[in-house]
């Protein structure tokens, strides 16, 4: 990231890293759990997860406390991003369905976490 960018810039970013990149790796892994199989993987992602969503939560905290926030474009932008960079991951590293998961799934569930995100009008709006 360029060194003008700004640190509400930043933080929207630093968010999206937290709370967008890996969500569909996750629910991936939570899939495995539902299904009883790798308990100890499982585990372990359920701490990690957990982390990055109290990192995504903090940083989501912090943006409400600027005095100078992004417009709501700019905000839309970066996540917009996110997402279609977490999108193209899960859709190369699920290119199968899977009985309850493909990527079309995937993608709503990455949208829906996207929006979850935002304190301006939802981007996506997943039911």
């Amino acid at each position: 990231m360029c060194s003008s960018t700004s640190f509400a810039e930043r933080l929207v970013a630093f968010a999206c890293v937290e709370g967008i990149f890996f969500s569909g790796s996750f629910c991936a892994i939570f899939w495995l759990k539902k299904r009883g199989m790798m308990p100890g993987l499982t585990f372990s992602n359920e701490l990690i997860s957990r982390d990055e969503g109290l990192h995504c939560d903090f940083a989501c905290l912090l943006y409400s406390l600027l005095q100078r926030q992004l417009n709501w474009q700019k905000v839309h932008h970066i996540i917009h991003e996110a997402v279609e960079i977490e999108t193209e991951f899960v859709c190369e590293a699920l290119p199968c369905a899977l009985i309850g998961m493909n990527a079309t799934l995937m993608s709503q569930y990455i949208k829906f976490v996207a929006d979850r995100l935002l304190v301006y009008p939802y981007l996506y709006v997943i039911i």
